[in-house]
């Protein structure tokens, strides 16, 4: 054990943030969340969210490999929980670069399965582009009760200029935001509420927005997101498939959303199932994406009982594997996804065998073979 700030750690790493400048100590143990280590490290010492990814990977990579800062991790080559042998995909992932760009940590995480890391889609919108699509569908609307009326649309614009990156994405937004969206703004057509989407999916990475949300009395955006993409496949936009898509991804981002998502994994899984057939490489990352951090969220909370979630996610990693995915880094992901459910989990193993995810996997690996797969 090593002390830091009168604490015993299993880990204590110096991150070096800015070069040339001393490096900042970061306690871990093991079985914490790299994620959540990350997140207090940041807020400890008030750097930007922009560095969270890099170090938490660069934490689940030097924990988990017992390796130090600058030396190459040592190859991980997990055998196949289905068969027993090697990989069933036929290919494996490329070994991400330790190199530092700027002074800046940018490992990413070596351990593929079971992956202990989420992703997120929290790069921000231009507020200005997203506030001009949504008054253009707001004026086709013009005169029925969807409508936003002027006041409404000050709103919206004023939430943007907090949260698309206009000014302090932590800041609180108007509350009057919530039941704009709840009661009008989430119920617009498919093919024009992708603005109103793009605007959720940054929202809740807010921690007030979070907390708001997590309140029992609240108006829930999961649900109305589930009912805009229940039963539907191809025939719904692109765009509101994958700004629905990131939106279910970001909402594992603060452990307020993370829990009620986690609670409706079934719903949400259900509703998103549509979209492995929709041939759109973005489309396919957040997809697969949703399916990893589902895998990890579900191997957190424990594999002692495997539920009706656990078998909506497996059942879900099987069809988007079956399925001719042409995203790299989807099939890398929506692999990890599979792989971090049934590992060390014999009945999930039974389930995944049972439900051909051994063909499935072998058939995504002979369409992968000879191709770039991106590490998540």
């Amino acid at each position: 054990k090593k002390v830091f700030n009168g604490k015993e750690y299993d880990f204590v790493f110096d991150i070096e943030i800015e070069e040339g400048v001393p490096p900042l100590k970061c306690g871990y143990n093991t079985g914490d969340n790299p994620y959540a280590v990350a997140q207090d490290f940041i807020s400890d010492n008030e750097l930007p969210q922009d560095f969270l990814t890099q170090i938490a990977e660069f934490i689940d990579k030097n924990a988990n490999q017992h390796v130090t800062l600058g030396q190459a991790a040592p190859a991980h080559n997990a055998g196949d929980p289905l068969t027993g042998g090697g990989s069933s995909l036929g290919y494996s992932a490329p070994a991400p670069s330790s190199a530092q760009t700027a002074g800046t940590a940018t490992f990413e995480s070596e351990v593929h399965m079971p992956k202990r890391i989420m992703v997120f889609f929290e790069q921000g919108g231009k507020a200005d582009a997203v506030v001009k699509k949504l008054a253009e569908f707001n004026g086709s609307l013009s005169g029925t009760p969807s409508a936003m009326s002027e006041e409404e649309m000050k709103l919206f614009t004023a939430t943007a200029g907090v949260i698309m990156g206009g000014g302090d994405s932590l800041g609180r937004p108007d509350a009057a935001i919530y039941p704009l969206l709840a009661s009008k703004l989430l119920k617009w057509p498919a093919d024009k509420i992708f603005p109103v989407l793009d605007l959720a999916r940054l929202l809740v990475l807010n921690p007030y927005a979070a907390k708001s949300y997590s309140s029992p009395d609240s108006e829930d955006p999961l649900v109305a997101v589930c009912a805009l993409l229940s039963g539907k496949g191809a025939e719904l936009p692109m765009p509101t498939w994958l700004m629905s898509l990131r939106f279910f991804v970001n909402c594992f981002r603060l452990k307020d959303m993370q829990t009620k998502t986690s609670e409706n994994c079934t719903l949400v899984i259900t509703a998103c199932g549509g979209a492995r057939g929709v041939r759109n490489a973005n489309v396919e990352n957040a997809y697969a994406t949703l399916l990893m951090n589902y895998a990890v969220a579900i191997r957190e909370a424990g594999l002692t009982k495997v539920g009706d979630g656990y078998a909506a996610a497996l059942g879900a990693c099987t069809a988007l594997m079956a399925e001719p995915v042409s995203d790299a880094t989807a099939c890398y992901r929506v692999v990890c996804a599979a792989g971090t459910l049934i590992s060390d989990c014999p009945e999930g193993v039974t389930m995944a065998k049972g439900g051909g995810m051994a063909a499935a996997a072998t058939g995504l690996g002979a369409r992968m073979a000879g191709k770039d797969v991106k590490v998540a």
